[in-house]
């Protein structure tokens, strides 16, 4: 490790003051339907990515559940900008979205960048799961609010209805429409989803 003495004082800081009544952390969870292990996780490797951004002058990028921490924690201002980066760091560590699809591959290379600094300094690859193979994957997606699975429960839940009541006329039997309403749905979900990731810009 380059920096020892930092990533000591990046080890004693606190993300939540304390006696808060609202702390950092559980806003976090709620924010990303977190629960409080992953939440916890997720905090420490944004605290190893904040001493990465110290150690070299090319970017570090986050992973999409860190990017997601770091976004949350410059609304605290104060815990952020002083405590952090002027108690902690003493260095003001600003944050720069991709501004166009011109910059994607910089992006990528730089996650990728990111994480081969990530095993150098730490001695360990980083946890899959907050830091997936591509810096555009988000690990929990599947089951978010808005998520495929939790969409395909909310599409199979009326059009099982719907298929519950032709079956009550005895046109089709209900061991058929079963399957059906949850291909029916399984289908809908994939339109949608792949029209949202057409249409989503990159950020």
């Amino acid at each position: 490790m380059r920096n020892r003495d930092l990533w000591r004082r990046l080890e004693a800081f606190e993300f939540d003051a304390p006696g808060g009544d609202a702390p950092f952390s559980l806003k976090l969870a709620v924010a990303e339907n977190w629960n409080d292990d992953y939440t916890v996780r997720v905090l420490e490797e944004y605290r190893r990515f904040l001493y990465l951004t110290q150690i070299q002058s090319a970017q570090i990028t986050p992973s999409i559940p860190v990017d997601r921490a770091w976004h949350m924690h410059m609304t605290y201002t104060r815990s952020y900008w002083e405590d952090l980066c002027d108690g902690v760091i003493g260095a003001k560590i600003h944050h720069n979205p991709v501004e166009s699809e011109a910059d994607m591959p910089r992006y990528l290379a730089q996650y990728e960048a990111t994480k081969t600094l990530y095993e150098r300094e730490f001695g360990a690859a980083p946890p899959e799961d907050i830091w997936p193979g591509k810096a555009t994957d988000d690990p929990l997606f599947m089951v978010k609010p808005g998520g495929p699975l939790v969409l395909l429960l909310w599409l199979t839940i009326p059009i099982g209805i719907f298929l519950t009541g032709i079956s009550a006329t005895g046109r089709l039997p209900f061991s058929f429409l079963v399957p059906l309403g949850v291909t029916l749905a399984a289908v809908a979900a994939t339109i949608y989803f792949a029209w949202k990731a057409a249409h989503q810009r990159s950020v």
